[in-house]
């Protein structure tokens, strides 16, 4: 059985920049070195806020 794991983060305005470089310098290695990168599927980014939905 495949089980896929989905995450969601919520920033604040202004902030995407910061979460990108943290990423880079923390996330992707830590992924790296527990060879779970090679499972990777992909990253999905939106630039649609929640103050644009009703």
């Amino acid at each position: 059985m495949t089980v896929y794991e989905m995450r969601t983060y919520t920033l604040h305005v202004g902030k995407m920049a910061e979460a990108v470089k943290l990423y880079t310098e923390f996330g992707y290695p830590a992924l790296q070195k527990g060879g779970q990168d090679k499972k990777l599927m992909g990253y999905l980014l939106t630039k649609i806020s929640s103050k644009a939905l009703p």
